[in-house]
């Protein structure tokens, strides 16, 4: 990777690959620089500007994670709804539930609206509504199930049951989706800042590892 940065170091998509490297290393720092150096080179890019946005998200860099949204907003305003998604993300983990409920309307009905209306009725403290909702994701099969759950219970605190979700997630990725499939799926997953406070566990470690093993049988 060195070398080709060398050769590279012009080249935006040299760097954006860089930074998809490091990010699967779980080096969300030198990830971050890897996609700044792409954005210098692609200032006007919504992948490069989205993609830094994301891996700024993942190292829990959140006001500049936000910002660089919007500026892929912006710049491709055809992608609002998936932009209005990562916005209301980093205002839950912010814990600023006014400004979410608001990024939250503008979702349309399905997994992910739940998924984020989940979270704000945790917030709120709204304990049965969460339940609620819970149970209505949990009664949906499948990967984008598994892990808006796990995700979830990470956020409202309980790891055991996080943990649980992510073992069927993984299971799922691994057992429906090819090797790269997999492997995208488990990447994205696992990299999630909900996670943040579970990345020193070693049963989280041990279990994208065993998942990342199973998908190259």
């Amino acid at each position: 990777m060195e070398q080709a940065l060398r050769y590279g170091q012009n080249k935006a998509l040299v760097w954006a690959i860089a930074a998809g490297r490091a990010l699967s290393e779980f080096s969300f720092e030198e990830a971050v620089q890897y996609q700044m150096r792409a954005v210098e080179l692609d200032p006007v890019g919504y992948v490069n500007r989205a993609n830094l946005a994301g891996n700024l998200f993942k190292s829990a860099q959140y006001e500049l994670a936000y910002a660089e949204w919007q500026t892929a907003l912006d710049l491709n305003p055809m992608v609002g709804e998936k932009i209005h998604l990562d916005l209301a993300r980093v205002r839950i983990l912010q814990r600023n539930d006014e400004q979410a409920k608001t990024l939250i309307a503008n979702l349309r009905e399905g997994l992910e609206r739940n998924e984020a209306q989940a979270m704000l009725h945790w917030m709120r403290g709204e304990s049965e509504a969460f339940e609620n909702l819970n149970r209505e994701m949990a009664d949906i099969s499948g990967f984008e199930s598994a892990a808006a759950l796990a995700k979830v219970h990470a956020f409202s605190g309980n790891t055991d049951e996080s943990l649980r979700w992510l073992r069927l997630a993984a299971d799922q990725a691994t057992e429906h989706y090819h090797y790269w499939g997999a492997l995208q799926r488990l990447k994205i997953l696992w990299t999630s800042p909900f996670f943040l406070d579970m990345r020193n566990d070693p049963r989280w470690i041990q279990m994208y590892d065993d998942a990342k093993s199973r998908a190259a049988l």
